[in-house]
């Protein structure tokens, strides 16, 4: 497929979202490119792009736990009074 191997094994790497506390989620990685380590490049990249996914995660979290107001006729009438006047 492609002059790629089917066969060849995939090298497979694990990221903590919040550096040494692995509780704090992981992003899994595998190249199938024939590496048997990773550079110093794709390790920085790698560690911004786990602190842009922690942030991203954490305003879903805060999103997802607020407290949603749901309009009331009360609050929607005076809104309504309060732009006509």
């Amino acid at each position: 497929e492609g002059g790629r191997d089917p066969e060849r094994e995939l090298f497979r790497t694990r990221h903590s979202l919040l550096g040494e506390r692995p509780n704090a989620g992981v992003i899994e990685f595998g190249w199938n490119d024939g590496r048997i380590s990773m550079d110093r490049d794709t390790e920085i990249a790698i560690e911004v792009l786990c602190e842009h996914v922690l942030h991203a995660v954490g305003r879903l979290e805060h999103v997802r736990s607020a407290p949603r107001a749901l309009p009331t006729a009360s609050s929607d009438a005076e809104s309504r009074r309060i732009a006509v006047s």
